[in-house]
């Protein structure tokens, strides 16, 4: 019993404690084009993209359940220029000693027969992953990522 309580307590604390960074989904978009190219430029809800052509980032609907829904085309090889990548740039500041982080994400991974990796990554301002999440498609695995490096595409990501 002591250690239900005390679970409910630092569950309390942490909630207490905590602020909303960011509460993003598609369903305020307009359907079509995510971004205007993707060279850079802000296009809806300030994401910006890299590689590919802009129909391969489009806001959906997949189905009456899911609302609108970012859908992205990757190439059919297996170099960084069949990579899809897409970025928004988060700037509002975490409060002092506000660490923890959470956050949910939805994949919706169609008929399931494709290759690779989808995934969201949590970038600090020297380009350095984070945290991240992702699914493969190869494996049909949830995959994790600790801090990492975003070396092979460090111009994209914009400097605050």
């Amino acid at each position: 019993m002591k250690k239900i309580i005390g679970l409910v307590l630092i569950n309390l604390s942490v909630l207490s404690f905590s602020q909303v960074m960011v509460n993003d989904n598609f369903n305020s978009l307009t359907l079509g084009n995510l971004v205007p190219d993707t060279m850079g430029s802000l296009g809806q809800n300030s994401y910006f993209a890299n590689n590919g052509l802009v129909s391969d980032y489009q806001v959906v609907v997949i189905d009456a359940a899911h609302d609108n829904s970012a859908q992205f085309t990757n190439g059919i090889g297996n170099t960084d220029n069949d990579d899809r990548l897409a970025f928004k740039a988060i700037t509002v500041v975490a409060d002092p000693g506000n660490n923890i982080i959470r956050g949910s994400l939805e994949i919706f991974t169609g008929n399931n027969d494709g290759n690779g990796i989808i995934e969201c990554v949590l970038y600090d301002s020297n380009k350095v992953g984070i945290i991240g999440i992702g699914y493969n498609y190869t494996s049909k695995k949830i995959v994790g990522r600790d801090v990492m490096l975003l070396f092979q595409h460090p111009e994209i990501l914009p400097v605050l």
